[in-house]
């Protein structure tokens, strides 16, 4: 059944405070939630298929490293509208923001902004990194915490891990730390889910985990989705390259993995970006290699410790 998934059992719990009713329809094999007005059917590993009658639209978060990543959650942003964080303008090389493409595909999804929106440029988190700055860091995870908090959040969603660019990780990391700092202060439980964005580069997190959530879209939302990802001009080298590699259809499932908590990867591991980065110093576009090792794990590693004190 439905309550069987911990963040559906605890919106049950809390339905009448909330204001907003879920329904426990289990769909015979082949409805979707379109039936019931929505846009895809949600289902569990193990082919356990359920449909949302209603979803609560104040109750889950989502935390993006970059504007644009929003479109690989299209759907579940547009049933959820979740209130959502972005920790950096998308400026690229170019210094050009691309904040205000998110904005207008937030707006039209329904979904509100959260205190943390374009906090750094794209150079600014970098050098942030290089330099292992902690404080501008640790503020930004008390800002989201403290929002958390005050819109009684119980579901927070985020990039994934994938060692594919650092402020994706970075991203992660803050999110995790923002949910414990929750979890000290309020004692109540924050479910935890990231979702992969590259992950046709390479290795990425499981994405067929017992607890993972699965939605597919139906045809509607997909070209919606479709159309959204190829109006976003910043990235439209990035959504042609996706498109080309994976095919439309592919983009029709959206894949919530559960987060067993911070990033575990050992001192020994080198991510794709550190691999990027020796080439593009050899080839003079950046003077430094930014490294696992010596940049991000030691910020991963005083974060916890931040929030062990705090």
């Amino acid at each position: 059944m439905l309550e069987e998934h911990p963040f559906i059992s605890g919106l049950f719990k809390r339905s009448v405070q909330l204001y907003f009713i879920v329904c426990s329809l289990v769909s015979p094999a082949g409805d979707t939630a379109a039936q019931h007005g929505h846009a895809f059917q949600i289902s569990r590993f193990r082919d356990m298929s359920h449909s949302l009658h209603s979803l609560p639209k104040a109750s889950a978060a989502l935390v993006l490293g970059h504007p644009g990543h929003e479109l690989r959650v299209y759907g579940w942003t547009h049933s959820v509208r979740p209130l959502t964080f972005v920790i950096t303008d998308g400026s690229g090389t170019s210094g050009i923001s691309r904040l205000n493409a998110t904005t207008e595909i937030l707006e039209k999804l329904g979904a509100s902004i959260g205190t943390v929106y374009g906090r750094f440029t794209d150079r600014a988190i970098y050098e942030t990194m290089l330099a292992r700055s902690l404080d501008p860091l640790c503020e930004v995870v008390e800002s989201i915490a403290a929002a958390l908090i005050d819109a009684e959040i119980e579901m927070v969603v985020s990039d994934a891990s994938e060692g594919y660019n650092p402020t994706h990780d970075i991203c992660f990391e803050l999110t995790q730390a923002a949910v414990e700092l929750v979890r000290k202060r309020t004692h109540r439980t924050i479910h935890r889910y990231s979702f992969c964005l590259t992950e046709w580069e390479g290795c990425v997190p499981s994405q067929t985990a017992e607890d993972a959530i699965h939605l597919e879209l139906d045809d509607a939302c997909l070209y919606n989705k479709i159309e959204a990802a190829r109006s976003y001009i910043e990235l439209r080298d990035e959504v042609d390259r996706a498109l080309a590699c994976k095919g439309i259809e592919y983009f029709r499932k959206e894949t919530l993995i559960p987060s067993a908590g911070w990033t575990t990867a050992l001192e020994n591991y080198k991510p794709g970006y550190e691999q990027r980065g020796e080439q593009r110093v050899a080839n003079g576009r950046y003077t430094k290699v930014l490294r696992y090792k010596d940049h991000l794990l030691p910020i991963f590693r005083a974060i916890r410790h931040y929030v062990d004190q705090n």
